[in-house]
């Protein structure tokens, strides 16, 4: 199949066709459901997000990646597996906020980061640590 132009969106048929070669042709869409969820699991529960303040500006680190400012989040390659696929993307794009710890440095940039999260990210996180002392 040939990519569409620059610019310009994949039809239903087009996008049909692509998620059916990628449950077809690829290795970890052809495990079962329970093996890929622990893979998963191994992937995103060792995960660290560091939220700090440095000269003033607010940034998060993940994983060995470089510090990044919140606006990046989305880009950012901390969680790109939830990116690889439609089919990867729905069964793990909450996962990484479910499993992930988010360590706060520096409380004070909290309410940005969160802000560049979409409702279902900010209800998905379950593991907080407060680092800074908030007296």
């Amino acid at each position: 199949m040939v990519p569409p132009p620059a610019g310009t969106a994949l039809n239903a048929m087009a996008t049909s066709a692509i998620t059916m070669r990628n449950q077809q042709q690829s290795p970890l869409l052809r495990l079962p459901a329970e093996i890929r969820n622990m893979i998963y699991a191994y992937t995103f529960g060792s995960v660290t997000v560091r939220i700090l303040k440095v000269d003033g500006h607010c940034y998060y680190q993940g994983h060995q990646s470089q510090w990044s400012k919140p606006s990046v989040w989305k880009g950012n390659r901390i969680f790109s597996l939830t990116q690889v696929c439609r089919q990867i993307h729905s069964e793990t794009c909450l996962m990484p906020f479910e499993m992930s710890l988010f360590d706060i440095k520096s409380a004070c940039c909290l309410p940005g980061f969160l802000n560049h999260l979409s409702i279902h990210q900010v209800g998905a996180i379950a593991h907080i640590q407060i680092s800074e002392q908030l007296v």
